[in-house]
Order: C-alpha cells, then structure tokens, then sequence
C-alpha cells in the first residue's frame, strides 16, 4: 500500500527533528559524562591536608556579543607520601561564569588558608579542592537528557505514522 506523499513528509518531519534534538544532547552529553565521571571518582578520592598559596579573580571574554566571564584561579600545596605536590584545580570543570561567584571562591580560598585536598590515588599531582559534579555539570546533564528524550519521542512518533494506516477509522 502506497502512502500518500503527505504521510510520508509527516513522518521525515518526525525523523528531521529527532536528529536535532539527538545532536543537541549529544554534544552537552560528550562533555557533561566526562565532567561526571571525574567529578564522581574524586569523592572516593583519598584526602590530604593543604594549604592555600593564592588566588584572585580574571575577566575573559565570553561570547561575541560581549558579554565577561569570570574566573577563580586558585594555587594550592598538600603533601602525599612526602612527595610536595603544587594543584591548582578547584572542582573537576573549573568553568568561568558570574563576577560575583568567581569573587565568593576567590574569599573562601583566601591565602594562607588550610584545605583539604582530594587526590587521585594513582596520579597524586591530579587534585581539587570541591570533589562531586558542579552546576556546570548538572546543567549540561539536565540539557542532554533533555535533547535525548525528545529525540526519543520524535523519533517514535515517526516511527507511528510511518507505520499508521492511511484511513485511522478504516478496518482491515
């Protein structure tokens, strides 16, 4: 049974959008389940008493229309099996955002003051100060999961009016 050309333009339609919004949480997902899997795995980190040497807040440019982002570089010491190690990561993705956050960390982590550290076991110079995912993660996970499962649902609807008879009050 041949179906007419607008049935079948109905449902290339469902499967047109069920690509975009499958590459649009395709590409969150490739960075946010790195970001995860790190950000997990440095809970179960060791820990190490440390100290902080420095930090202080940078502007970067942030997008073409000229919006600033900011950034909390922060510069930290610990010692693990008498080995001096020198880190300079505070969470698994330090991302750039708002001035006022980056200015709340740069505080918190002000020189001088004690931390602890957690260190990867089987390379101690790897390290951060904030283990677990950050909302940087969460809001690319949040994104993904979101294109996927709408790229799930076009796709399936694609999949029901290639499938659906011409007439849907006609019997066979």
């Amino acid at each position: 049974m041949n179906r007419p050309l607008s049935h079948r333009k109905s449902a290339l339609a469902c499967f047109a959008a069920a690509t975009v919004f499958l590459i649009g949480g395709a590409i969150p997902a490739t960075f946010a389940f790195p970001m995860f899997l790190r950000a997990d795995c440095a809970r179960h980190w060791p820990s190490a008493p440390g100290r902080i040497e420095s930090s202080h807040v940078e502007s970067t440019p942030g997008s073409p229309r000229g919006t600033v982002l900011w950034e909390c570089h922060v510069a930290y010491v610990y010692e693990v099996n008498g080995v001096a190690h020198r880190g300079d990561n505070r969470t698994a993705a330090d991302i750039p955002g708002r001035q006022g956050r980056a200015q709340a960390d740069a505080t918190r982590y002000a020189p001088g003051r004690a931390v602890s550290v957690r260190f990867n076991p089987e390379n101690p110079a790897d390290a951060v100060l904030e283990p677990g995912p950050d909302a940087i993660a969460w809001s690319l996970a949040i994104v993904a999961t979101f294109g996927l499962s709408l790229a799930g649902l076009w796709f399936a609807e694609g999949l029901i009016r290639c499938r659906s008879p011409l007439d849907p009050h006609r019997r066979e």
